[in-house]
């Protein structure tokens, strides 16, 4: 059986992973907009309004009593379900960043969200 965690992974269910510093959420519209449209593709309802997805986001920051930190908001049954992600690299380590380097090799997915 495959675990509720898995179907989000692999972009069964709708979802964005959130990053927040100084309590405050990084691009919190966009992040709204893309979870709205992921909903749109997968033809789910979706009903909730941008004040209160925020709402919920900063309920779920103030109850981590983190400062900086992320979370991953689940589209499920038409409710909202955030979990708090432990952060896997330093705060120095994020502002100082990475270096990316790009494939020559193209993927070819079959998956509409990507």
């Amino acid at each position: 059986m495959i675990a509720f965690d898995d179907y989000a992974q692999f972009g069964l269910i709708p979802y964005e992973t959130l990053y927040y510093q100084d309590s405050q959420i990084h691009f919190p519209l966009e992040h709204y907009k893309r979870l709205k449209r992921a909903c749109h593709v997968l033809k789910l309802p979706f009903d909730i309004s941008f004040e209160k997805f925020i709402d919920e986001l900063n309920q779920s920051i103030k109850k981590t009593q983190n400062s900086f930190g992320s979370l991953k908001v689940i589209y499920y049954n038409q409710n909202l379900i955030i979990i708090e992600k432990k952060i896997k690299y330093s705060k120095n380590l994020y502002e100082k960043g990475y270096y990316l380097k790009l494939s020559k090799a193209s993927r070819s997915s079959k998956n509409i969200l990507v």
